[in-house]
């Protein structure tokens, strides 16, 4: 059976979609900062004050100062992977960490967001550049788990915010709950009924199903309160033409017209079952007459619809062999009162037959007249062309 989602399940579901299509078409609009480009600029920033002081440490010849200077922000970086001190003819005189494989930039004339370099200048004019290789921009392979990324703040608004939603809404349903207006007393009362019944607004919703109709449906209460009656997957009742519409006694009784006291409707249950209902319906008033719902009870008839059905058949078949039989003795008169070579009565029927005019032409003072027909040397037929042929003639 395939499991149906809750209301609450679908708005928590629905309310994560438009709290994450807010977030993209505020990111779309440029109201969500972009953080890598704030990284970028905070990279260039620490790069050009890095070039600051190699320049002036160079410019005094303090070339150990450069060396443990660039170790030392290395070290303390954990987004820097190396740095190197290259001069204008392309010599690396200092570096710290593996530059040399880190060191690969796409554009060695322009710094990129992984590939940093600023030019250092002395009195004759440019003296070499200053190169630092960071991690890439985002800190992970995926992308998916850089803190403060528009990618993060969506999986933790899907993930937290499905939670909170979920919470509030099941306490905001359990609010509204329409079933609420049935008593605890009077749906334990209902349970216990055999037959399925339902309880509707005066929409046509249903407000209260009892446990006989969940079981014949196969669905919880929960997905059945709020939906309308009519929209399950109702089908006229086998003695119904197929080409009048299906009326539901339900919806008449709301629209204030008195309904059929039994009426049958089939029903396709979530189980894949067609079950035949006897349905009837009484209306809810309100005290001063208007219609506030109806009540419809559910009585299946499915297995009687069956044991009728598997009757009609047998009378059927019963109507067949009265029919044969009637047939055969019909053939059994003829074969035991007819010649089979010339149709006529044989000598039994023949003195049967004259016994009963007999009797009728004394009992009415009537007269009788037989007359009997040969063939003359009839034998000589048969002897000379054989009985088959004494047959034909």
């Amino acid at each position: 059976m395939k499991a149906a989602m809750s209301p609450v399940f679908r708005l928590s579901i629905g309310l994560i979609l438009l709290t994450v299509s807010l977030l993209l078409v505020g990111d779309l609009l440029g109201f969500i900062p972009d953080q890598k480009h704030a990284e970028f600029t905070a990279r260039k920033a620490i790069a050009e004050s890095l070039a600051v002081q190699v320049s002036s440490n160079i410019a005094q010849g303090h070339m150990a100062s450069v060396t443990e200077t660039i170790h030392s922000l290395q070290e303390r970086s954990d987004s820097i992977l190396s740095v190197g001190l290259r001069t204008s003819d392309g010599h690396l005189i200092s570096n710290a960490g593996d530059h040399l494989s880190h060191w690969q930039p796409a554009d060695k004339e322009s710094s990129t967001p992984s590939h940093v370099q600023v030019p250092i200048h002395n009195q004759s004019g440019r003296w070499g550049a200053l190169e630092i290789s960071f991690k890439p921009l985002g800190g992970n392979t995926f992308g998916l788990f850089n803190g403060g990324s528009l990618v993060t703040i969506i999986l933790f608004i899907s993930l937290s915010g499905f939670v909170a939603y979920w919470v509030f809404l099941k306490r905001a349903l359990n609010e509204l709950d329409p079933s609420a207006v049935v008593p605890d007393r009077v749906r334990a009362a209902l349970d216990v009924l055999a037959e399925g019944l339902a309880m509707l607004d005066n929409k046509g919703r249903m407000v209260f199903v009892n446990e006989a109709f969940e079981s014949k449906l196969g669905q919880p209460a929960q997905t059945l309160v709020g939906k309308y009656l009519s929209d399950l997957e109702w089908e006229p009742s086998a003695n119904k033409d197929a080409g009048q519409p299906l009326i539901f006694p339900w919806k008449l009784a709301l629209e204030g017209i008195e309904a059929p006291h039994s009426s049958q409707l089939k029903l396709k249950t979530m189980l894949h079952e067609h079950l035949s209902f006897a349905i009837n319906v009484a209306p809810i008033k309100a005290p001063e007459g208007n219609i506030r719902g109806v009540v419809v009870t559910f009585d299946d008839v499915t297995e009687l619809e069956h044991k009728n059905n598997d009757l009609e058949r047998a009378l059927v078949r019963v109507q067949q062999s009265q029919r044969e039989i009637t047939r055969q003795n019909r053939e059994l008169q003829i074969l035991a009162t007819r010649d089979p070579l010339t149709g006529a009565l044989n000598r039994r029927s023949l003195f049967d037959g004259f016994t009963t005019l007999l009797g009728e032409a004394a009992d009415e003072g009537a007269s009788i007249s037989c007359i009997m027909v040969d063939i003359d040397h009839f034998k000589s037929v048969n002897d000379r062309f054989g009985h088959a042929t004494g047959d034909k003639v």
